[in-house]
C-alpha cells in the first residue's frame, strides 16, 4: 500500500493482511544515500533494544524456528540445517503447535508447517497464525504431499510458501 501517513492507516491496513506499506508515516522521499544510512540507523537501533530488552530479562533474543510436523526424522533434519541461525521448538501435533504460538508468538520469526499434522490439520494451525493479531505476519512454509489443491489452499490463507515432502 502507498501513502500510509498514520498509525492507525498501517494498523488497519495489517489488519487486511498487507505485508507491504510505505509512506509519510515512515520517512519523507528521500536519495537514496540518505536512505541507507537511515536503514543502517534503525536496524543498529532495533539490534540494541533486542539486546537490552535480553539482557533485563537474563536471557537471549534468539528468534525461533517452529517447525511443526508430524515425522520425527524430518524435524531432525530440519533442526540440523537451521539451528545455528535459530533457537528451534519443535511440535508433532495441531495442539502442540498451537500451545507454541500463544506462548513464543512473539518471537517466532519462521513456522514450517505440514499441513497433514495429526489432530485436525495443519490448516487450523495456518488459520490461527494469519488471524491473531501479535502472530499474523510470521512467515509460514506449508508442506505437503504432491496435491495442488492442497498447495492453493495454503496459499490462499496465508502460507508465504508451500514445498512438497520429501524435499531436501
Amino acid at each position: 500500500a502507498e501513502g500510509v501517513e498514520t498509525r492507525e492507516q498501517l494498523e488497519r491496513l495489517r489488519e487486511v493482511d498487507c505485508d507491504y506499506v510505505q509512506g509519510y508515516y515512515f520517512a519523507r522521499p528521500m536519495p537514496c544515500e540518505d536512505f541507507e544510512v537511515l536503514l543502517k540507523e534503525q536496524c543498529n537501533s532495533v539490534k540494541h533494544k533486542a539486546w537490552q530488552q535480553s539482557e533485563l530479562e537474563g536471557k537471549p533474543s534468539a528468534q525461533l524456528l517452529l517447525i511443526a510436523d508430524e515425522d520425527d526424522q524430518y524435524r531432525s533434519r530440519v533442526r540440523e540445517e537451521f539451528k545455528s541461525r535459530y533457537e528451534i521448538v519443535e511440535a508433532s501435533d495441531v495442539g502442540s503447535a498451537l500451545a507454541y504460538i500463544g506462548s513464543y508468538g512473539n518471537r517466532i520469526a519462521l513456522v514450517i508447517l505440514s499441513l497433514t499434522l495429526p489432530g485436525s490439520d495443519g490448516f487450523s494451525v495456518l488459520s490461527r497464525l494469519k488471524c491473531e493479531n501479535n502472530v499474523w505476519n510470521i512467515p509460514v512454509i506449508a508442506t505437503g504431499p504432491p496435491d495442488a489443491r492442497l498447495e492453493e489452499r495454503a496459499l490462499e490463507m496465508g502460507a508465504c510458501d508451500f514445498t512438497c515432502k520429501p524435499h531436501s
